[in-house]
């Protein structure tokens, strides 16, 4: 079972479930940002890229049907590589 997409979905109808998701969604990002941060120079370009790279996993994971783990991974790549020097 894909948990991440069915907790996503509780957490449209019920209002703890989405506080319990807003929290770890900014955990996450901020996880991300730090990771980013710690590469490029530029910290505006390091949060556009975080949130970039969090919106790309959690959207292939919500498109029907999913991406699979290549195609994911080559997203991901691809948007950083735009980045990197």
């Amino acid at each position: 079972m894909d948990y991440e997409r069915a907790i996503r979905a509780w957490a449209l109808q019920d209002d703890d479930v989405r506080q319990f998701q807003l929290r770890i969604d900014q955990l996450r990002l901020e996880y991300t940002y730090q990771l980013c941060a710690g590469v490029l120079v530029d910290k505006r370009n390091a949060r556009t890229l975080a949130n970039m790279l969090y919106a790309i996993l959690i959207g292939c994971e919500q498109i029907h049907p999913t991406f699979d783990a290549a195609d994911t991974r080559h997203l991901l790549k691809t948007c950083v590589a735009h980045f990197m020097p």
